[in-house]
């Protein structure tokens, strides 16, 4: 049953985010006890809990059971790596599965979490609490803050319901052993899958050019003449109209000469250095570059014109189909087809993957993290990665 669990790719994906956010504050895939108990002391001293207090002692105990019990180290080197942690809660989410009890061990770890983030001891997790917790104490630079707001509000039904100790052991609980969608666990669950952009630090690689590259001249350089200038951004508009049937005049059409004309703009004030009006893969590389490690910081510093062009795109996919706010399977298989003629299998294919199995809603926050993992990861299992491994099957 455990290696159920690993197969399911969004399981394993919120489990391997907690192991990052929580624990691995180098982001090297291992813990080892004096990161263990550095991580915990942050979460302890967010509520000033003093030394030998009732609240410090129960917290404490709570931090060497946990230890004690995440007998993931496998190897026996006081160290956990994230194989082992994952492998840990896949046998723990199995047993659930088959006795439905819980350690109390457990118990207890989720009862102190939910005290550490309840500030003000009231009882309640607000949203400022849940906030200050989920996104502004993480040590994940990276972070969207609108999916931390979301999921509160999607977690107490907008106002419906409140975030008391007994929901709070429900999101957690459901967050470790669960896999249906719709219940409060993965509501969190989504979250913390959709939080991190990039697990590690920005760093200009050979697939980071390769990838940016391809984006380069299958994207902006529309006339295939190597370099790009202000003919290739009224082509753009104009294939994008006729893929589309937005007619000349209309609000779409008004909106898409606005963000191309500001984005051929920006373009060449970040990347013309030599100001002829055109800009090579060289240039775009560096300029590039210093986008990604500006937007690497907290919260995420993304050019507006950047902001822009995400947008009109995501309405360009969602018009292919129903325009109904999301991108959809279809409307996604339409774009590739007509655009890139790719093969339907291949597009359904790599957005199943991208979806973690379609389980998760292609809205537009989602596709903002999408767009921003194709700019600036190395790590090919994120979504954004996948998407260019789509793109560029055939050749390789």
């Amino acid at each position: 049953m455990a290696k159920n669990f690993k197969l399911d790719s969004f399981w394993m994906a919120k489990i391997k985010n907690q192991f990052y956010m929580l624990f691995d504050r180098n982001l090297n895939e291992v813990v080892g006890k004096k990161d263990f108990d550095l991580a915990f002391q942050d979460l302890v001293l967010r509520r000033d809990w003093k030394d030998g207090s009732p609240m410090w002692k129960r917290a404490n105990v709570m931090k060497s059971n946990l230890w004690e019990n995440l007998t993931s180290d496998a190897d026996k080197n006081n160290q956990i790596s994230l194989v082992e942690w994952c492998n840990f809660w896949a046998d723990f989410a199995a047993n659930y599965e088959k006795k439905n009890d819980i350690p109390l061990w457990f118990r207890e770890y989720i009862d102190i979490t939910f005290h550490i983030i309840d500030k003000n001891g009231d009882g309640l997790i607000d949203e400022v609490e849940f906030v200050g917790f989920y996104y502004e104490s993480r040590h994940i630079s990276n972070t969207f803050l609108c999916f931390v707001e979301s999921a509160y509000r999607k977690i107490i039904m907008n106002g419906q319901r409140v975030l008391d100790i007994a929901l709070f052991r429900e999101m957690i609980l459901g967050f470790t052993v669960s896999r249906d969608m719709e219940t409060i666990g993965n509501t969190f669950g989504e979250m913390i899958v959709k939080q991190l952009v990039s697990r590690a630090e920005f760093k200009r690689t050979d697939i980071w050019e390769k990838k940016n590259k391809y984006q380069f001249y299958t994207w902006f350089d529309q006339d295939k003449n190597g370099v790009v200038s202000k003919n290739d951004f009224e082509i753009h508009v104009k294939n994008i109209l006729t893929m589309t049937k937005w007619t000349e005049g209309s609000p779409m059409w008004v909106r898409l000469n606005d963000v191309f004309s500001n984005m051929w703009k920006a373009m060449k004030d970040i990347a013309d250095t030599n100001l002829d009006d055109t800009v090579t893969i060289d240039e775009w590389l560096n300029a590039l570059e210093k986008m990604c490690r500006q937007i690497q910081t907290k919260p995420l510093q993304i050019p507006r014109w950047y902001l822009r062009l995400m947008d009109v795109y995501f309405d360009v996919f969602d018009r292919l189909g129903n325009s109904d706010g999301w991108v959809e399977k279809e409307e996604w298989v339409t774009y590739f087809g007509k655009y890139l003629e790719l093969p339907q299998e291949r597009s359904e294919k790599y957005f199943k993957k991208m979806t973690y199995d379609g389980r998760i809603t292609v809205d537009r926050d989602f596709w903002y993290l999408w767009v921003i993992q194709m700019n600036m990861s190395d790590d090919v299992n994120s979504p954004g990665d996948i998407f260019i491994r789509m793109c560029t099957e055939k050749q390789n």
